[in-house]
């Protein structure tokens, strides 16, 4: 990841931590990514996969 976006990962995650809060975050990022508590991986408009919380 870059500084900027370490800087907005960050963001992310602390107004996460303020209260109960749904983010949604689209990326390309495997990094990204793996700091999610779910991710749901879309192919060709199929979920193909649904990990994580209440998956």
């Amino acid at each position: 990841m870059t500084p900027r976006s370490d800087k907005r990962h960050g963001s992310i995650r602390a107004g996460q931590g303020a209260g109960a809060r749904t983010v949604a975050v689209v990326t390309h990022n495997p990094e990204l990514a793996a700091h999610t508590d779910r991710r749901i991986r879309i192919v060709d408009g199929r979920i193909v996969e649904d990990t994580g919380i209440g998956a």
